[in-house]
């Protein structure tokens, strides 16, 4: 894109004053022009090729469609669209999800002027940026895990508790698991009881609803 070019940019929340702020911070530079702002992921996908962004700032959380959901269909059908989510909720969870999802930006609401700025070029040039803050909790997750390597290894899914997991979703029986692994069923139920212990799962049920949640199978 040409130095000349200003970077088209859309805005997503459903709270106008996040959407004015973000308006008033990025004003003062030539560099960025605005051509649209959506207080909801379904209005957003209405418009957006309307629109043609090159980056999205698109809030995690709205009603109707989440920005999640919003990201993974820019991810599939407009891969080219840069999305940096933003988000009250910096944990761990909520931005492994948004990175699943597709987003290459993760920032919380409070983020100042500067590194908002510094986020957008990053993103506009192809790169990956996740906050401090974010940085922070990262951090401390890695940390938990060095300084526990006996708790990371017990909670890993090994690659065969994963085919299990996902035989289980595909509706097979125990019997049916068995088979397609060559392994008797009281392995497989031996291997269904760990990863329910792993994961703190209670059955099958809720083992498929972990599955579908943390993208082992689809829904």
């Amino acid at each position: 894109m040409p130095e000349s070019s200003p970077l088209r940019i859309a805005l997503v929340d459903d709270h106008a004053l996040v959407r004015d702020g973000i308006k008033a911070m990025l004003r003062p530079y030539d560099r960025y022009e605005i051509v649209g702002e959506a207080e909801s992921g379904q209005a957003f996908l209405q418009q957006v090729e309307k629109w043609n962004p090159e980056l999205v700032l698109l809030d995690i959380r709205m009603s109707g469609l989440s920005g999640l959901e919003v990201a993974r269909t820019l991810a599939q059908e407009y891969p080219k669209i840069r999305v940096i989510m933003l988000t009250a909720n910096t944990d761990e969870h909520h931005l492994r999800e948004a990175i699943k999802a597709g987003a290459k930006g993760f920032l919380p609401k409070n983020t100042q002027q500067q590194e908002l700025i510094h986020a957008i070029e990053t993103v506009a040039k192809g790169e990956s940026y996740f906050g401090e803050q974010i940085a922070a909790t990262v951090f401390r997750t890695l940390t938990h895990h060095i300084q526990n390597p006996k708790e990371a290894e017990k909670n890993a899914l090994s690659t065969r508790e994963i085919e299990i997991i996902r035989l289980f979703a595909d509706g097979l029986s125990y019997k049916e698991v068995a088979e397609a692994l060559h392994i008797s069923p009281n392995t497989v139920d031996s291997h269904r009881k760990n990863i329910q212990k792993k994961l703190g799962l209670k059955n099958i049920v809720e083992l498929v609803r972990y599955a579908i949640r943390e993208g082992i199978i689809e829904a």
